[in-house]
């Protein structure tokens, strides 16, 4: 991998896409948000040239050991950092050119994007997410490893944060969350406001299961009272 360092901009990443992947331009003017660019052009970056990549809320302390990942035969390979709960992020990537599993990433952007761009507005922080974020990467990451014929696959390697945390800090600067990401990580550090909400939930629920059985029998009771009554009277008469 060259020692090239390369800043992206809004202008020069789409002068990139319009020249090497134009079938794609469309999506990316169409996002919803800006952060759904940023998250695509680092996969198109890695795919055509490999490399390195870092967000801008990286910290870099010391030289990274290339010479740890990259490997002496002709395979690919690629790196990605362990996140909860999703499984892998995007804040740091490493591959080499081409790599498949960037491959399958670039190709599945524009179906990711077709059926999350209707409610982007209503959800954004689970919108961009899924369309173009750490969880879109985990996905495309576990179908690239089903597909190998051993797992974990020889190409793709996965880091824990603490294994990097002589080389980088990540300063998580988060500058695109929302107020619905807020209230998200404010309920995912609170564990019994899911047990909370879990039973209010469930007590509503048993609630309205038990308000349609009423009405479902007092209905066809009152049916069977009528057809009775009914009956009877045919008889009288």
């Amino acid at each position: 991998m060259a020692n090239n360092a390369q800043l992206w901009t809004d202008k020069g990443a789409e002068e990139f896409l319009a020249k090497e992947y134009p079938w794609f331009v469309d999506s990316w003017n169409n996002y919803a948000f800006p952060i759904q660019r940023a998250d695509a052009i680092r996969y198109f970056v890695l795919h055509k040239f490999g490399g390195i990549y870092l967000d801008m809320d990286t910290q870099c302390n010391q030289t990274f050991p290339m010479h740890e990942v990259e490997n002496d035969s002709d395979e690919h390979i690629a790196v990605f950092k362990s996140t909860t709960p999703t499984g892998v992020t995007n804040d740091l990537m490493i591959a080499s050119k081409n790599h498949p599993a960037f491959t399958m990433a670039v190709a599945q952007l524009p179906y990711y994007y077709a059926w999350t761009r209707f409610w982007a507005e209503y959800g954004p922080y689970i919108n961009i997410m899924l369309s173009s974020g750490p969880l879109f990467l985990s996905l495309v990451v576990k179908d690239y490893l089903l597909q190998q014929a051993v797992i974990p696959g020889p190409t793709v390697k996965v880091i824990s944060p603490p294994n990097l945390d002589g080389y980088i800090t990540d300063l998580e600067s988060s500058t695109w969350h929302r107020a619905d990401a807020q209230t998200l990580m404010w309920l995912g550090t609170r564990p019994w406001t899911w047990f909370t909400m879990g039973a209010i939930g469930t007590f509503f629920g048993l609630c309205l299961i038990n308000y349609l059985l009423l009405a479902f029998y007092g209905f066809f009771a009152r049916r069977v009272l009528n057809i009775s009554a009914r009956l009877k009277e045919a008889k009288v008469a």
